[in-house]
């Protein structure tokens, strides 16, 4: 329903990748589907990466993602500084005229890297980055 509300696909997610033996090779994260803040209604795709060959099975895809540039935000501190983050990444790439990548594939929507997770540190010790993809 809301951003905050991530921690429930996260729920469903992490025992299918378990039941299967399916490890993280590196840091996981959310792709945000709406192409602004929204309160309400949210669209994200979590993610981690797997060995390449990884098979699974529905409701869990595989989804290869190209290289691409990105302006990011480096976050230390709670999820809410996203929002910030986002409005930071806005009005660089504004200064420098920059546009957003916007060719409607999933590679061209913002995204999240969880670098250290609640799992592993406190809320004020969490450290994320932000990605826009450029064109």
């Amino acid at each position: 329903p809301t951003y905050a509300d991530e921690g429930l696909l996260w729920e469903r997610m992490m025992p299918l990748l378990s039941a299967k033996n399916i490890e993280a090779v590196g840091p996981c994260g959310v792709i945000e589907h709406d192409d602004q803040y929204t309160e309400e209604n949210v669209d994200l795709s979590i993610f981690l990466p797997v060995e390449p060959g990884t098979r699974v099975e529905e409701p869990l895809e595989i989804v290869e993602l190209p290289e691409r540039d990105c302006m990011v935000a480096h976050v230390q501190g709670p999820c809410s500084q996203f929002v910030e983050a986002h409005d930071l990444i806005g009005g660089r790439m504004a200064s420098e005229n920059l546009a957003p990548r916007n060719d409607g594939t999933i590679a061209s929507h913002a995204f999240n890297l969880y670098i250290a997770t609640i799992d592993e540190v406190s809320e004020e010790e969490l450290v994320s980055e932000v990605y826009q993809p450029l064109r």
